[in-house]
């Protein structure tokens, strides 16, 4: 037709006149998808595409994909060609090189015949048309910033760019704040208003400073670490009287130390070169946070080497030469050290030398729960492996590294770090040195002296002065008189009552809440469709264990969606009983189960 600009090829109409099309079962299946729409008024174009046959995505039926358009404002749709040929690329610095932006399935793009681009040929422009602030934060507390990440464009929607000189903001009410080079400063607690001007073109957002917080919650409570280690501690959460919550930036926060652990820098914290047991008092305004932390080892000696008693040697291959003596050849501590000579000229895959634990082997079942395995070691800067051998709780055999290579002549402290989450009680079976390179085929010896087992240095009292803590006006010691009640316990629901309480399952294995899960998906989404509800997401854990981001950011947005119209909780069981409002809804953890109910009108828990 004459009245055609352009056109392309689709395989089904997703979406016609604003409602999902009866689409052929025939293509049902979950796959990766491309799809291209147009608004109501054919002023907007919306491409999407989304992966699958991936291990973190796994695609997405026609239907689940005329859903997505309808969200996106699509009046009408189509499918594109998907699986393999699902791909969108953007030329981010318009140099026509052009970045592949998803993940296609294939592992690489794929040849295909046609596709759709989008193209500039609007003329030039320096106008600024629009302005849009994107807050680091849109909730914050008093006497603590947010940073405005500022998006100008001139009337084609194209960005510009604009000297930060030229642009005006105003804060209202006046004495709400200040910008100061795109920080926004609040001075009073309640609703700012922050509208930045260029020329004639304006745009605004909506800063909600909280007042002063009356509790500081970190990802943790307790350190334990080695010497002058680094451990980042995350972002702070400051949490007011209501529980409503905000992230407060380290530098407003103040340290204090009790006894020497180490120092905090920007958020890092950074342990000191002693053995101590102490802690690091976090304090903004009012509010008290604890970390205790441990640094260093307590010490048990196991062998000192100074008899040859529960030691043997073995040897692979078992042609291979070497012998095990005592000796005062080379001493570290005490009278004497062990001698270990060793032949690997004979390797053919790999040789080793194991100095073996116990008249037979069984090894050295090892006290409590040792964190590491510390020796002193004369090297031969031979380069071979040093390594240890233990068997966890259930005779699971680990290895574990002194060292890659010894490289070192002299006297060295070594260390094996057992890992986290290992079964204890853990059977040291042996120390070793090994090869596998056989450009490595010598001989030579190393000695060892004084092997100890490293525990977390012991408990102190410390005299710390009480944590604030945020005491959420809904939670209660027991549920009575209740008109309606939730229990969970155990994976397990007991309901009793009309319908005013809504509960699902959300899952989370492997670090995801399974896209294949649709139920689960479809039953969080409806939260959304819901008024004046108490709504319940049961979860087997807590939801920064899902690995990817922009999940987490998905499932949160259905939520506080949701709390504008409904009570909304998340719950899980953990370690302790804790609760935060984030965005009008409450992620709680219970210890043991979790109760919610009516009373008098009055929604109340108990975790």
């Amino acid at each position: 037709p004459e009245d055609v600009d352009w056109s392309f090829g689709a395989l089904n109409y997703l979406v016609k006149d604003g409602k999902e099309n009866i689409i052929s079962s025939q293509v049902l299946g979950t796959n990766p998808r491309t799809a291209i729409g147009f608004n109501k008024d054919d002023s907007e174009i919306i491409m999407v595409t989304i992966d699958g046959r991936h291990k973190d995505y796994v695609g997405a039926k026609q239907t689940e994909l005329a859903k997505i358009m309808i969200d996106l404002g699509a009046y009408n749709a189509v499918n594109m060609d998907g699986g393999g040929s699902t791909t969108m690329g953007v030329d981010f610095l318009r140099n026509a090189n052009v970045t592949v932006v998803n993940i296609p399935s294939d592992g690489r793009e794929r040849k295909i015949a046609s596709g759709v681009g989008v193209f500039n040929n609007y003329p030039d422009s320096d106008k600024v048309d629009k302005i849009e602030i994107v807050a680091s934060q849109n909730s914050i507390f008093n006497k603590t910033e947010t940073n405005l990440e500022l998006k100008l464009f001139n009337d084609y929607y194209i960005p510009i760019d604009v000297d930060q000189n030229n642009i005006d903001f105003i804060v209202s009410p006046a004495d709400a704040g200040k910008v100061v080079n795109n920080v926004f400063i609040p001075e009073k607690s309640g609703k700012a208003t922050i509208t930045a001007i260029a020329g004639n073109a304006e745009g605004n957002i909506e800063i909600n400073v909280l007042d002063n917080p009356v509790a500081l919650e970190l990802n943790t409570d307790s350190l334990t670490l080695g010497f002058n280690n680094k451990y980042e501690l995350g972002q702070v959460l400051g949490i007011d009287k209501d529980g409503n919550s905000a992230y407060i930036p380290w530098k407003y926060i103040d340290y204090s130390y009790r006894n020497r652990v180490g120092t905090v820098e920007n958020g890092v914290f950074i342990s000191s070169d002693i053995s101590n047991t102490g802690a690091v008092t976090l304090t903004f305004g009012d509010a008290v946070k604890h970390i205790q932390v441990k640094v260093g080892y307590r010490y048990k000696t196991l062998n000192q080497f100074e008899t040859l008693d529960n030691l043997k040697l073995t040897l692979y291959p078992e042609e291979s030469s070497g012998d095990i003596s005592i000796t005062k050849d080379f001493v570290k501590e005490g009278n004497n050290s062990l001698k270990l000579n060793y032949d690997f000229t004979k390797m053919t895959d790999q040789s080793i030398a194991f100095v073996e634990f116990g008249n037979d082997g069984e090894g050295i079942k090892l006290e409590d729960k040792p964190l590491a395995i510390g020796m002193w070691v004369y090297g031969d800067s031979k380069n071979h492996w040093l390594r240890t051998r233990i068997n966890d709780a259930y005779g699971t055999q680990v290895k574990i590294d002194f060292e890659e290579e010894v490289n070192w002549t002299g006297w060295k402290w070594v260390e094996a770090k057992i890992p986290e989450g290992i079964a204890y009680p853990i059977t040291l079976k042996n120390i070793y040195l090994a090869e596998i390179n056989e450009t490595r085929k010598d001989a030579g010896t190393i000695y060892i002296d004084n092997l100890r087992i490293m525990y977390e240095p012991k408990d102190k009292q410390l005299g710390l002065r009480d944590e604030t803590t945020f005491e959420d006006e809904m939670k209660t010691s027991a549920i009575t008189n209740y008109s309606e009640k939730l229990t969970v316990s155990q994976g397990k629901y007991k309901y009793e009552g009309t319908d005013d309480i809504i509960y699902f399952e959300g899952v989370i294995s492997n670090g995801t809440m399974s896209a294949s899960n649709t139920t689960m998906w479809n039953n969080i989404k409806s939260f959304m469709d819901y008024e004046d509800k108490i709504l319940i997401l049961a979860m087997n854990g807590d939801i920064d264990n899902i690995n990817d981001e922009r999940e987490i950011r998905v499932l949160k947005d259905i939520l506080e969606k949701a709390s504008q119209s409904n009570n909304v909780f998340v719950v899980y069981k953990g370690e302790n009983e804790s609760t935060v409002v984030e965005n009008k809804v409450r992620y709680i953890s219970y210890d043991d189960n979790f109760e919610i109910g009516t009373t008098s009108g009055k929604i109340l828990y108990k975790n």
